[in-house]
């Protein structure tokens, strides 16, 4: 429901629904609604599963960097 009513009201034109049986449509049929997010959303809002596995991987070759630097 937030997606629906976020692109409703969107402030761009461009992005709010064309014609109200489009927004129609979505209200009957919820399972087909796909994620909106404003222009300025984050990652972690946009994919936190993407964000999560790029600071994992980050952090595991930063902690790869430090054990091969003290092992020396």
């Amino acid at each position: 429901m937030d997606y629906i009513v976020l692109r409703a009201i969107a402030a761009d034109p461009l992005k709010r629904y064309g014609h109200y049986s489009e927004l129609l449509y979505e209200l009957k049929v919820p399972e087909k609604v796909k994620p909106y997010f404003p222009d300025n959303a984050t990652l972690m809002e946009r994919n936190p599963v993407l964000f999560y596995r790029t600071a994992f991987t980050v952090m595991f070759l930063l902690k790869l960097l430090t054990l091969a630097f003290f092992l020396k």
